[in-house]
């Protein structure tokens, strides 16, 4: 999603030297959505955090141009909960 639509939007952003656009916003909004689907009731932070997160992990995926980084620190992320239920 981040790349399609920043094809199609540019990268007119900057922070701390790493271009952005309009795809991270959608990314990380898509990526805060579906974790908030993922619960069985609304919580601000089931919303929030992931949002907040897909930020970071979009502007890893922006000044590494790989996916690789951010699916690694996902996956970190959720590594407690399948190892300890």
């Amino acid at each position: 999603i981040q790349s399609r639509v920043n094809h199609g939007f540019g990268r007119p952003y900057s922070w701390r030297g790493i271009p952005f656009g309009p795809g991270l916003f959608v990314a990380a909004f898509t990526f805060g959505l579906a974790h908030t689907l993922a619960g069985s009731e609304w919580i601000w932070s089931r919303t929030l955090f992931p949002f907040s997160y897909g930020i970071a992990l979009g502007l890893i995926r922006e000044k590494d141009g790989s996916v690789f980084a951010p699916s690694i620190l996902h996956g970190l992320g959720d590594a407690p909960r399948a190892f300890f239920g």
